[in-house]
């Protein structure tokens, strides 16, 4: 098990001495916290083809850890894992055969990280350090800013992912009988369609009364913050710093209001 840098991150070199059951890559913090696990059970990505407006052959192939004998490599994105529900989409940046989907997790911080290897429950494991590329100019006090504020974009969002599996949940169980109106105050609630890569450079979020905020508009604007301050590598301005102070707060209400609604 060892590591190499690559364009696409870090390249993890593993060799299996016979074909096993089951194989799993598990990225841990310094702290032994999980940040990202990938599986020989995990399954391809599937985009719906019939409405993606670009040819197949931009697609870059999923990538599946391997249970066969012999040397693999496995890359990792130096990422959190993509945000969960989000509508998988292609980026304008497009590489014949090798353009990823989006939305994409925010990067890791530079530091240490663990990779282990699990092979039919036999586990090895090494230590992984991320460094800030040598070309960047940022102090600790901002690049900790960068990652902070990153992270509370990430983690609010998936808050509100598990309020909208919630209501999913509610509203596909047959057994459960509405007050009437309620149901339909849980889909205004929810919202339509599923969260979309966002597009830093051409769109934009406007505020909306929170008495209009649905869970999957604040989701795509949380994506839109998330992406604006993971597209530079310096502080993020007073402006972004003050909308995601505020995107919280509304994101607070709509969690409340879907407490009181169960």
């Amino acid at each position: 098990l060892f590591f190499i840098l690559a364009d696409e991150g870090a390249a993890i070199d593993y060799w299996i001495n016979e074909s096993a059951l089951s194989v799993h890559i598990d990225i841990l913090d310094n702290n032994g916290l999980p940040i990202r696990t990938f599986s020989s059970k995990d399954k391809e990505e599937l985009l719906d083809t019939i409405s993606l407006p670009h040819p197949t052959y931009w697609l870059r192939p999923s990538q599946i850890v391997s249970t066969q004998a012999g040397h693999h490599r496995f890359y990792w994105d130096l990422r959190y894992p993509e945000p969960k529900g989000s509508n998988r989409q292609l980026g304008i940046a497009a590489v014949w055969h090798n353009t990823p989907s989006g939305p994409v997790g925010p990067y890791v911080a530079p530091g240490k990280y663990k990779v282990r290897l699990v092979v039919d429950g036999v586990a090895q494991e090494q230590t992984l350090e991320v460094k800030l590329d040598p070309r960047v100019s940022i102090t600790d006090i901002d690049l900790r800013a960068h990652s902070n504020q990153s992270m509370i974009c990430y983690r609010a969002y998936h808050d509100l992912q598990a309020a909208y599996e919630q209501i999913e949940a509610e509203l596909s169980d047959k057994k459960i009988k509405w007050a009437k109106g309620k149901k339909e105050m849980v889909i205004a609630l929810r919202g339509e369609g599923a969260p979309e890569n966002p597009d830093v450079m051409y769109g934009s979020i406007t505020e909306v009364p929170m008495e209009q905020e649905t869970i999957v508009g604040c989701q795509e604007k949380w994506l839109h913050l998330m992406a604006l301050v993971q597209s530079s590598d310096t502080k993020p301005t007073q402006a972004t710093i003050n909308s995601i102070k505020k995107l919280k707060e509304i994101t607070n209400g709509l969690v409340l209001r879907w407490n009181k609604l169960k």
